[in-house]
């Protein structure tokens, strides 16, 4: 659920909608059409991660609707980024849609550096002028740069 939504607003989505809550009691999800007891132990740890993520969509929503988005030079790869500015920082936002951890390397914004190498489940590295950001399987977050 958490790397669709970063999917959706890195392909300009302006809201998100969250629905479909039916089914989180359910560990398997094939199994929720087949008679058998839900496991509300295993609903109130999805619903504690699922409130962790409506509250980390809040806090960029407004950088999403403030709309001052900042075109990349970004090379076709398995990770999907963008990047909106606002004040001193320019806000990337991250997702790997695979299985598999990936990497995507490109030149950063004119006037703008990587303050941590490290935030959150992203690792960046910095190297002849560009910045090579990685991803774990299914791994989405926002990656913020200070200005130089």
């Amino acid at each position: 659920m958490r790397n669709q939504a970063y999917q959706a607003l890195i392909g300009g989505a302006k809201g998100l909608i969250w629905y479909s809550y039916f089914d989180l009691p359910y560990k398997n999800y094939e199994e929720k059409y087949k008679t058998r007891q839900k496991d509300m132990a295993f609903f109130d740890s999805r619903w504690k991660d699922i409130t962790s993520m409506t509250r980390e969509m809040d806090r960029i929503i407004p950088t999403i609707l403030n709309d001052k988005k900042i075109s990349l030079e970004l090379p076709h790869a398995n990770v999907k980024v963008s990047a909106w500015e606002e004040g001193n920082m320019l806000t990337l936002l991250m997702a790997n849609p695979y299985y598999e951890s990936n990497s995507i390397t490109f030149e950063l914004p004119e006037g703008w550096k990587i303050q941590e190498a490290n935030q959150g489940e992203i690792k960046s590295t910095f190297t002849n002028g560009k910045a090579t950001f990685t991803l774990p399987a299914i791994g989405s977050g926002v990656f913020y740069l200070v200005k130089k």
